[in-house]
């Protein structure tokens, strides 16, 4: 089983490796993703990003999941792998900025008479 580890998954991402990434895909992963699918992807997300700098390394069950961000803050991308080291998952984005949000003043009270402790969310 070969290592697989963030930075190689980052180079074979800016490098356009289609090839490399859709072997390292999961059965299971492959059966829902299209190599020609996953060519476009990657042209679309290297015309738009920059300087891609791993954001977060999260290890969940097993799992790893590599998150990073370009330093234009333009395009985000995440890679997940399965205990075996295949890729199980990958999401490549454009990261829209919404500088017209509204805020509001609304407040949301609670319907709680006495006092609580919040043990989860």
């Amino acid at each position: 089983m070969e290592t697989i580890n963030a930075q190689i998954i980052i180079n074979k991402i800016e490098d356009h490796d289609a090839q490399w990434l859709y072997h390292h895909f999961s059965e299971s992963f492959q059966e829902v993703s299209s190599f020609e699918e996953l060519e476009k992807l990657l042209s679309n997300y290297n015309a738009l990003r920059g300087e891609n700098n791993l954001y977060r390394h999260l290890n969940i069950n097993r799992q790893d999941e590599y998150i990073w961000f370009d330093n234009k803050m333009a395009t985000g991308a995440s890679v997940t792998l399965n205990k075996y080291q295949e890729i199980v998952g990958m999401s490549l984005l454009p990261i829209g900025h919404n500088h017209n949000a509204k805020h509001t003043k609304e407040i949301d009270t609670i319907p709680i008479k006495r006092p609580c402790v919040a043990y989860w969310g």
